[in-house]
C-alpha cells in the first residue's frame, strides 16, 4: 500500500506538480501541510462525482504570483489550501453541489466561476459561509 504524501503525490490522485506554483518556486513546509488537508478533501470530492479526473487549474500561488493573476490579497492558493478546478463534461453548478456535501467545504469556501469552481479548506474566513457565485 502507498503511503501519501510521497515524493510525487500529495494523494493518490493529486500530484505536487498540480499543487506546486506556476511560477515554479519551492513549495514551503507550511504549504505542504495545507496541501495535504486539501488533497484529503479533494479526494472526497473526486469520489463523490464517480471518481472521474479534476482538473487542477491552480493551487498554490506564492504572493508574487497571486499579485500576476490578480488574486484576492488574503487568498486561500497563497497557503496552499485553495484548488480552481473543472470536471469535464459536469456542470459547474452539480460540481458546486457535490462540493456542498464535504464538510471541509462548507467550513472553507465554495466559489463557482464560468471556467469551473474554486474549493478550499481554509478554516480562518472571516465571512461564513463562504460560498459565491462569479457567472457571467
Amino acid at each position: 500500500m502507498t503511503t501519501y504524501p510521497n515524493a510525487t503525490h500529495v494523494s493518490e490522485h493529486f500530484t505536487w506538480e498540480e499543487v506546486r506554483c506556476h511560477c515554479g518556486c519551492p513549495l514551503m513546509v507550511d504549504v505542504k501541510k495545507k496541501a495535504a488537508k486539501q488533497a484529503a478533501a479533494l479526494e472526497k470530492f473526486r469520489r463523490a462525482i464517480g471518481n472521474l479526473p479534476v482538473s487542477v487549474h491552480c493551487w498554490h500561488r506564492c504572493a508574487g504570483q497571486n499579485a500576476k493573476v490578480g488574486g484576492a490579497k488574503a487568498s486561500k492558493h497563497m497557503e496552499g489550501s485553495a484548488t480552481d478546478l473543472h470536471v469535464a463534461g459536469i456542470p459547474h453548478a452539480k460540481l458546486r453541489e457535490v462540493a456542498r456535501a464535504i464538510p471541509e467545504f462548507i467550513i472553507g469556501g465554495i466559489g463557482i466561476y464560468d471556467w469551473g469552481v474554486h474549493l478550499d479548506t481554509a478554516v480562518d474566513r472571516v465571512n461564513r459561509p463562504a460560498q459565491w457565485d462569479e457567472r457571467t
